[in-house]
């Protein structure tokens, strides 16, 4: 008996074969404004004492057959790249966005991982199935968190019920994550708004209640099926985050210590405690990035150690195969295994193959993501030269000896200011973190609020000349939206047409 009762086994033709019917289900995409590549999509029924939750992933596998042209350009680049004006995708076009993507009213094939889930959030029952399902809507975060603050949203009135009741599970599944000692590395993200190629404005985006559920969901989607095939002894991909080392852990008291911190343990208990006492203070943006650099980095194995940060035994990536290699991976997998083609042969060929995929994949990812950053930083320094001569709040977020400082606007824009550009003359006090003004003992520490002037822009670097402290200022890290407002403004004496409109729209 399946946990969908009465859903019917197709056998119309061998693509249908073994697949449980599940398109009269309400299932649903949630994803952001302009995605095209659907990988994963939700369905939830509220039962008498938990809920049932489907969590229903693109089949990728059934149209990329190991070893095919379209296979070996995937495995070649690992994952999507996704940059600010164009995605690197890993699969072509006509897969990434039509025939895998779960676009909304088209019956689309999937493999599910379909769980029961009591009041307290612990999984009493799950299967992971061949499904075909029919997406009934496509879904934004910004129009769900709408729905969930009270608004009306054309369209999503017979979806009302079934959001907040995700709404509820997601809490319940956060609290668990939260109780047994997983970490919350939210870091607020800039995404760059284009105008015909060139950065007009930056927006700051949040970790909402819609992008919690989907991370929710997923995550425990992922952990299931990781926990089944380990105890399966199967050929298998984890995704595995280590405990952070030693060495690392040091450097983070000396940096946190000038703050009054230290972290005692290597427990995610401890960090998660320190995570909770620096929530909402004036440097919690300053330590969040730091405390992430010294964690050691998730990477692909063959072999199960768990993951460190989402304190969870086991973990793999099972929910994006449209984007992640190993995803595709694993899916192959699971289909022979539910499809009893998982011989001995084929075990000691994935046996054989997963250590070095494993490393690959891994190193590909880390390739994309600095990608992906150095995209960033050139664009946020391409639109801060609409505003040389411009004065600006910021914080200083990094010390970098006598050298100077780094002071990051309210828009993460991060600039550079060198010593010789301080008002004045400063003496650097380096087991503090301190500079100080020989001549009027004023200070500059780590999470001051400063003014600054933007002085140069070369590349993806940008300097800054240090205008003076803002006293008394505290920083809502909460609220950068609104701070991003609070400028001080000062003639320019050559700032382009183009940017007096920009200003209008959005200050840095």
């Amino acid at each position: 008996m399946h946990l969908f009762y009465g859903g019917a086994f197709l056998i119309i033709g061998e693509i249908m074969k073994n697949r449980i019917d599940l398109t009269n289900l309400i299932v649903v995409t949630i994803d952001g404004e302009d995605a095209k590549d659907l990988d994963d999509a939700i369905s939830l029924e509220k039962l008498e004492d938990g809920f049932r939750l489907g969590v229903h992933i693109a089949d990728v596998a059934h149209y990329v057959t190991e070893n095919s042209e379209l296979d070996e350009r995937a495995k070649e680049l690992g994952t999507s790249t996704y940059l600010t004006n164009k995605v690197i995708p890993m699969l072509d076009e006509l897969h990434s966005n039509e025939l895998c993507s779960l676009k909304p009213a088209t019956d689309k094939l999937t493999l599910s991982c379909i769980m029961e889930i009591n009041a307290g959030g612990e999984v009493t029952n799950y299967e992971i199935v061949h499904t075909i399902i029919n997406s009934k809507k496509k879904m934004t975060y910004a129009a769900v968190d709408k729905v969930l603050n009270g608004e009306k949203v054309h369209g999503y009135k017979t979806y009302t019920e079934l959001l907040f009741n995700m709404k509820d599970l997601a809490a319940i599944l956060n609290k668990k994550r939260y109780i047994r000692g997983a970490l919350d590395f939210a870091i607020p993200e800039a995404k760059i708004i284009l105008k015909r190629g060139n950065p007009v404005d930056i927006e700051i985006r949040e970790k909402t209640i819609a992008t919690n559920i989907i991370e929710e969901f997923m995550l425990l989607a992922n952990e299931t099926v990781a926990e089944h095939f380990f105890w399966l002894e199967a050929p298998f991909v984890y995704r595995n985050h280590d405990k952070p080392e030693k060495i690392k852990l040091k450097s983070l008291n000396e940096f946190i210590n000038a703050f009054g911190y230290s972290v005692r343990g290597k427990h995610g208990k401890s960090y998660q405690s320190f995570l909770d006492k620096i929530k909402g203070k004036n440097e919690e943006d300053l330590i969040k990035p730091i405390l992430l650099r010294t964690m050691s980095r998730a990477e692909y194995s063959e072999k199960s150690i768990g993951h460190f940060g989402l304190a969870a035994r086991y973990y793999t990536h099972f929910t994006s195969p449209i984007r992640r290699y190993p995803d595709l991976l694993i899916h192959r997998i699971i289909k022979e295994h539910l499809n009893g083609t998982l011989t001995e042969d084929r075990i000691r060929h994935y046996d054989a193959i997963l250590p070095e995929l494993t490393v690959s994949c891994s190193a590909l990812e880390r390739k994309a993501e600095e990608a992906e950053r150095n995209d960033l930083k050139e664009k946020k320094a391409l639109y801060m030269q609409n505003f040389i001569g411009e004065r600006f709040e910021g914080t200083i977020s990094f010390a970098f000896g006598k050298k100077g400082l780094f002071v990051q606007l309210d828009n993460t824009v991060e600039g550079f200011v060198p010593m010789r550009k301080f008002p004045g003359e400063y003496a650097y006090i380096r087991d503090s973190y301190l500079y100080i003004n020989k001549k009027t003992k004023e200070t500059l520490s780590l999470g001051d609020r400063v003014v600054i002037e933007v002085i140069k822009i070369f590349e993806d670097k940008v300097d800054f000349k240090l205008i003076k402290k803002v006293k008394g200022a505290k920083r809502n890290a909460k609220k950068i939206s609104e701070t991003s407002k609070q400028i001080i403004r000062v003639p320019a004496r050559k700032v382009r047409n183009q940017a007096n409109s920009i200003k209008q729209k959005s200050k840095p």
